[in-house]
């Protein structure tokens, strides 16, 4: 039904308390100071997403946008939660634009949806890091899918990329951290949040999930060369998978992120397809080409 009602990738697993944040988000008509309660209800928890569109992904940052793919992963959640409740269920609908009350990547995790990768950000085997999910909480009882391994630590241990094309330097290269009980590579968020909000075109940055290797579009080659690194157990394919990451999506010096006052030239990740760029078809100085 989640694939029926609009969402791409879907994932089942009980819900772990843990990842279920203590306060509720601000401007919600809720007292932030008051711990959150989980509801018994919230038993179990569905994991639904969609990708952004390939093109403006690739030619992130400052053409790529998140809204489109979020507002469809929005819409499928808030459907598939009415549809349970149409069966006598409870459920509730956790999305982007200040709904979250729970950390959905390790939700996803435990899902089979995939695997962290040292950006912090899901990797699914289908999309890479290109999925925007959202999770509905429910007690419909339901059996659950397990994690899965398809070997993103270790080739992330190894890789870096993602690590060398971000522009402020927020992505660890050293080895994972323990935070609050559970192994994970660190990121250093108000390195990673200010460089969102200097750059041109719309907020954000996405270049870590767009120079991840695994975030490319399906093909043979692509879908033979993951399974080799998965099934590789001395990781030398590792290395060759980084090195054609580089020969074929070449991009520029990390400093030309930045926006001209910045000493950059506010670049893309990969030039943008014509139909992104607007000087192509309107005259800034004074109207329509």
């Amino acid at each position: 039904m989640a694939h029926q009602l609009g969402s791409t990738l879907v994932g089942i697993t009980k819900l772990n308390p843990d990842w279920v944040y203590k306060h509720t988000m601000r401007n919600r008509g809720i007292d932030v100071n008051e711990p959150l309660d989980v509801p018994e209800h919230w038993e179990y928890a569905i994991v639904v997403g969609t990708p952004m569109a390939w093109d403006p992904f690739y030619a992130n940052p400052t053409y790529g946008s998140s809204r489109e793919s979020y507002a469809k992963t929005r819409i499928a959640s808030h459907r598939l939660a009415e549809f349970i409740k149409a069966l006598g269920y409870a459920a509730r609908p956790h999305t982007p634009a200040g709904d979250y009350d729970l950390m959905v990547v390790p939700i996803a995790i435990d899902a089979g949806l995939g695997e962290q990768g040292r950006h912090g950000v899901l990797v699914t085997p289908e999309l890479g890091s290109n999925i925007r999910p959202a999770v509905v909480t429910t007690n419909i009882p339901m059996k659950t899918d397990k994690p899965i391994s398809f070997g993103v630590e270790d080739f992330c241990r190894t890789c870096k990329i993602c690590a060398d094309q971000c522009p402020t330097g927020a992505i660890s290269t050293e080895d994972k951290e323990e935070v609050r009980g559970y192994w994970r590579w660190q990121i250093d968020i108000s390195k990673c949040h200010n460089f969102w909000y200097s750059n041109l075109g719309n907020v954000g940055c996405r270049l870590c999930l767009t120079s991840c290797p695994y975030s490319r579009k399906s093909s043979w080659l692509h879908r033979g060369v993951l399974k080799v690194s998965a099934n590789d157990p001395t990781g030398l394919s590792h290395g060759v998978m980084t090195d054609l990451q580089e020969r074929f999506y070449p991009a520029p010096d990390v400093e030309e992120y930045f926006i001209p006052s910045m000493g950059g030239s506010n670049a893309s990740y990969r030039k943008p397809p014509r139909w992104l760029q607007a000087d192509e078809y309107i005259d800034f100085s004074g109207g329509a080409k």
